[in-house]
């Protein structure tokens, strides 16, 4: 598995990387490995951190490892990320290669800032993909009306279209992904994801034919302050197993 976590905390009002911001005392990061870690056959996690920091990142990953409710060690790594999502992803799929994943192997790719997916949804994701989806994601169901707007030179928008919501979801991570379809799909994009602005924001952008199966409300995207108030409300909901 691969957890994206080189995201800055900016939007957040943070003074430290998004993934590494504390809720109930637990970092984004640590509430998302307590649920990675937990996945039945994983063999290992790699995280992308921001680059120069991933001795800090191993570092609180290591004092709060002992308050994780895993029932066994899963290799970690710890790898700089890139300049983009994208290009993050690519670095942690490099180290997952080098330490000898194989094409046909499942690999996961996850957003720290997601910090509360549930394990069955990840079990669901790679059931999926063992019986023959090549990539599989989870989306929810999208309840209220989009407008699809066009933006003239002053910044002012109009409506041109409403797509049929029926026929839209909220893609969410975890995303699973043969490892070799997903390596050589990154390898022919990897210009893309020089920049943000020119960088796919999933990694199912780089597929067709894409498989989906019922997301879980728990994961949510963690931006802004707000998100955070909803993450507290919802550990304390479902419960912190440490």
């Amino acid at each position: 598995m691969v957890v994206t976590a080189a995201g800055s905390g900016t939007r957040l009002g943070a003074n430290a990387p998004k993934a590494l911001v504390e809720v109930s005392g637990r970092t984004l990061l640590g509430l998302a490995l307590e649920r990675t870690l937990d996945l039945a056959d994983l063999s290992g996690v790699v995280v992308t951190c921001p680059a120069g920091s991933e001795d800090m990142f191993a570092n609180v990953v290591d004092k709060e490892l002992p308050r994780m409710d895993v029932p066994r060690q899963v290799g970690l790594h710890f790898v700089a990320g890139g300049a983009s999502r994208q290009s993050s992803v690519k670095a942690g799929l490099d180290k997952v290669v080098s330490e000898g994943g194989e094409p046909a192997d499942v690999v996961l790719i996850h957003d720290a800032a997601r910090a509360l997916a549930p394990t069955d949804l990840m079990d669901r994701l790679v059931e999926a993909v063992v019986e023959g989806a090549p990539a599989v994601i989870p989306g929810l169901a999208v309840t209220d009306t989009i407008k699809q707007v066009a933006v003239d030179e002053h910044g002012v928008e109009t409506v041109v279209a409403t797509p049929d919501r029926r026929s839209l979801r909220v893609a969410q991570t975890p995303q699973a992904f043969l490892l070799g379809p997903l390596w050589d799909a990154h390898v022919d994009a990897a210009d893309r994801g020089v920049t943000e602005e020119t960088a796919v924001t999933d990694d199912a952008s780089l597929f067709e034919g894409v498989a989906v199966i019922p997301g879980s409300p728990l994961a949510f995207k963690v931006t802004t302050r707000e998100d955070l108030t909803n993450l507290t409300a919802a550990l304390a909901q479902v419960g912190d197993p440490a």
